[in-house]
């Protein structure tokens, strides 16, 4: 009885694992384009790395700038807030951003909040093929290739862009 109810487990067991496999919530094969950093820019300018005092001459004077602690590095930081976009800026040069606002373009392919992902297709095919979907919207993720970093594009079920962010990890 015993090797019986081991048996069953075991067939059990791995009929969960291969049904885990093939739930997954992406619809490609996992794999994600890589980009520069250098790609990484905002209106034009690059910004991931770039001297903070550049980007607040590129986009002109923050609606709010406050004091914020990266816990994982230890280190104080300033965050930067304008209508739609911020950045945070840590030892003098921007680590981080979020994109909110159609005012901002990202990359020089000039993507933007509210674009359909459609846009992202023939820009980024593997990431796009990969892209996360929910019930809420989804997700495309690029990796850079020149630095351990991100930048995720978000959307909404009516897959219009609603959110860009990038830093590095």
């Amino acid at each position: 009885m015993k090797y019986i109810i081991l048996i069953f487990s075991l067939i059990l067991t791995t009929a969960f694992c291969k049904a885990q496999i093939g739930s997954s919530n992406t619809n490609g094969n996992g794999k994600k384009n890589e980009v520069s950093i250098s790609e990484i820019s905002i209106n034009g300018m690059p910004i991931i790395g770039t001297e903070e005092a550049l980007v607040l001459q590129h986009l002109g004077q923050p609606t709010l700038t406050e004091d914020y602690y990266f816990e994982m590095d230890e280190v104080m930081a300033k965050k930067h807030s304008y209508n739609g976009f911020l950045f945070y800026a840590a030892n003098g040069f921007v680590d981080s951003f979020e994109m909110t606002s159609e005012n901002y373009t990202f990359t020089n392919h000039k993507i933007k909040i509210g674009d359909n992902i459609s846009v992202l297709e023939s820009i980024y095919p593997l990431s796009y093929a990969s892209r996360r979907q929910h019930l809420l919207g989804g997700s495309i993720g690029l990796d850079y290739n020149d630095l351990d970093g991100y930048a995720t594009i978000y959307f909404d079920v009516s897959n219009k862009i609603t959110l860009i962010v990038s830093g590095v990890r």
